[in-house]
């Protein structure tokens, strides 16, 4: 639970900074490794994310 308000502290700092975009990535990958996904499953699933934008 740490770990996810951490994350969300992080972000919530991004965006009042106006720095979102430049660590949206980083936090999609730091929050599918909270929800224990693999490498591989979140490269997968950032990949469609992509191609759907």
């Amino acid at each position: 639970m740490d770990e996810y308000l951490a994350l969300k502290a992080f972000k919530a700092k991004a965006e009042k900074e106006g720095k979102l975009a430049g660590v949206e990535e980083e936090i999609a990958r730091k929050f599918g490794k909270l929800l224990s996904y693999t490498d591989e499953t979140i490269d997968k699933m950032l990949s469609k994310q992509l191609k759907n934008h």
